[in-house]
């Protein structure tokens, strides 16, 4: 595993990852605003937003939006058909609802896959900028192609994260068209940050050009 652009505080017990990166996988991370840029900022979650937005379009291929559901639980038609709490704006994007299993105590964790290109930011949209049950995943495929990678992307285990990134990172290296992005906002004196889990040989400078020649900070 490489890790670039590592600042101080980069393990700050939202961004470990505690398993062996496989062979040809690659993470990033970027700090943008300090805490205290952050919480002075009326809007910090719309200027998130458009960062990812930008980015985007800086790389290119589909914007999508991965979001796991809180609890596990036996599989009941009710809860499938009720799935997971998001915005109306979210919800009516293209998507693919799913389940993960684990098959020896029957019971499994909510997911759902957004195509998310055309989608416009609202207050409620917080499902993009929650570490802890989303990440952002450009794809140069269709929204059947990605599914079928991240079949096994629910964490089926008692954890205080909802995607099994060791499953994630399993996915990026058997694809390279997958690029994965945590977003990380400003608290407890940490910094906002991006991460980014990509295959070797992928330009990474791309993002970190992106970032810095947005125009968002300035």
């Amino acid at each position: 595993m490489k890790i670039t652009d590592l600042t101080p505080d980069i393990f700050d017990g939202r961004v470990n990852f505690n398993f062996d990166m496989p062979n040809g996988v690659e993470v990033s991370v970027w700090s943008l605003r300090s805490e205290r840029q952050f919480d002075a900022d009326p809007f910090p979650n719309h200027k998130a937003f458009n960062i990812l937005k930008y980015v985007h379009r800086q790389i290119g291929g589909h914007f999508y939006l991965i979001v796991c559901g809180n609890d596990l639980s036996p599989r009941s038609q009710f809860r499938s058909k009720k799935g997971i709490k998001l915005s109306k704006g979210i919800k009516n994007s293209p998507h693919i609802d799913f389940e993960r299993e684990d098959k020896s105590i029957e019971i499994t964790r909510l997911c759902s896959i957004f195509l998310i290109d055309d989608l416009q930011y609202d207050d409620n949209d917080d499902a993009l900028t929650n570490f802890v049950s989303s990440c952002i995943v450009f794809f140069d495929g269709d929204i059947e192609s990605l599914h079928e990678s991240v079949k096994e992307w629910p964490s089926i285990d008692e954890s205080v994260w909802y995607i099994d990134y060791s499953e994630v990172a399993k996915a990026v290296s058997l694809d390279k068209r997958i690029l994965v992005l945590r977003y990380f906002h400003a608290d407890n004196r940490r910094t906002e940050k991006i991460l980014a889990i990509y295959k070797s040989g992928f330009d990474i400078d791309r993002i970190r050009n992106s970032i810095v020649s947005s125009g968002i900070f300035w």
